[in-house]
């Protein structure tokens, strides 16, 4: 299960095997949108929706991966987002969490808003 633009879709699944199926969650249209048109794998299921409110099944995951999601969210939504990837996981199963460098956030945002970003630093 992938949380965030799901364009790296591909790689996990060329990873992951044949029998793999990818599940993308991904709460913006527009990045809905842009990982549906970046892959049309079948193996690729796509979900319109915030992580913890999703209908997946407890300890069906083997991988959950957020990538580039935490630093943008208030500290009660990195809560619920995380509660949620620890009940979908299966026993054993691995949390992937990707996140830029603190100094990204100040130094490299290229003028682009992140509301989270003085929380994210302390």
């Amino acid at each position: 299960m992938l949380h965030g633009v799901c364009d790296h879709a591909d790689a996990m699944l060329a990873r992951l095997g044949t029998d793999a199926v990818v599940h993308c969650v991904e709460p913006s249209p527009y990045g809905h949108i842009l990982g549906k048109r970046l892959s049309a794998d079948p193996r690729i299921k796509w979900h319109l929706t915030m992580a913890e409110d999703g209908n997946f099944e407890p300890n069906s995951a083997d991988v959950v991966n957020i990538m580039f999601v935490l630093h943008e969210c208030p500290d009660h939504a990195k809560t619920a987002i995380l509660e949620a990837a620890y009940r979908v996981l299966k026993p054993g199963g691995r949390l992937i969490i990707t996140e830029p460098p603190p100094e990204d956030l100040i130094e490299r945002s290229r003028g682009f808003f992140e509301p989270y970003k003085r929380q994210w630093l302390e």
